[in-house]
């Protein structure tokens, strides 16, 4: 691991990593979560704007910001859903994940209506930190059959509203289905 903390940032969409991009890219999630990153979640952070962290030339820190729908009480929102955060272990705590969610915030207000992500428990200070509100409402997936409720993610679904709008305890936010993971 690099000695110093003066961390580039770079946004790329997927389709501009190259084969050796990806190959890190994978390498640094398959280290960085401790419960494990499997090919799903690999496949959901595929496909979006990523922001990219280097530290001495090392990949260090990661976030995807993929283009999503949510569902806020009913109304359509274009969404930047927050995909496979990480930095790499020996260099938490040194403000790397801070200045990697300012980038992402940047990314979601430029270009979307929202942004929403799923934490971990450990991760949960961080983007109360950075402004976002964990979601006080219900949770579900939306299905062929209709909404199904996700109760075992309420209060780790998070979304970054813009100006104006705000979250309200009681009301419903929705996701679409995918596989795997659905929020």
């Amino acid at each position: 691991m690099p000695s110093h903390d003066l961390m580039i940032l770079r946004r790329a969409a997927t389709a501009d990593l190259s084969p050796a991009d990806l190959a890190e890219l994978r390498d640094l999630l398959d280290h960085a979560y401790d419960d494990g990153f499997d090919d799903e979640d690999w496949r959901h952070a595929l496909g979006g704007t990523h922001v990219l962290g280097r530290i001495g030339g090392d990949l260090v820190a990661h976030a995807a910001v993929r283009p999503r729908t949510l569902w806020l009480d009913g109304t359509v929102r274009r969404t930047g859903y927050v995909e496979a955060v990480a930095v790499a272990q020996p260099l938490r705590g040194r403000g790397l994940g801070t200045a990697l969610m300012a980038e992402v915030a940047d990314v979601i207000a430029a270009e979307y209506e929202l942004g929403g992500l799923c934490a971990s428990a450990p991760a949960m200070p961080l983007y109360l930190r950075l402004g976002w509100q964990q979601w006080p409402g219900p949770t579900h997936v939306r299905t062929d059959d209709g909404p199904v409720p996700t109760p075992e993610e309420d209060g780790a679904v998070f979304v970054l509203l813009p100006p104006g709008l705000r979250a309200v305890p009681g009301t419903g936010l929705g996701c679409d289905w995918r596989d795997g993971d659905v929020w």
